[in-house]
């Protein structure tokens, strides 16, 4: 069972490391989030061998919820994030536009 788990957890990680996370364009951190919420919203996660041996480890519907909920935004946010221009205009004046910093 051990070894089953460990290679779900080499595969999973095959997929998406959050340890990686920030090497990831904002294109895959969504795909990965859209993943996330439809297995969360599915009750596909975790998985029911893993829930085997960790029967506490089954998502409440209130943390079901959270969790879709917390993937929809983010992905919202990334959305915007890639709309936003890379020095957002503050003000404009006859003869130069002045930008602020990030």
């Amino acid at each position: 069972m051990s070894w089953m788990i460990e290679k779900d957890v080499h595969d999973a990680r095959g997929d998406m490391n959050l340890s990686h996370w920030s090497e990831y364009d904002s294109e895959r951190r969504r795909q990965i989030l859209s993943e996330i919420g439809s297995l969360v919203r599915n009750h596909a996660m975790p998985p029911e061998r893993y829930l085997l041996l960790h029967p506490n480890a089954r998502l409440s519907d209130t943390d079901t919820q959270l969790l879709y909920q917390w993937t929809q935004s983010e992905r919202r946010r990334l959305r915007k994030s890639e709309k936003e221009p890379a020095f957002p205009v503050a003000a404009i004046s006859n003869e130069h536009v002045v930008r602020t910093s990030r």
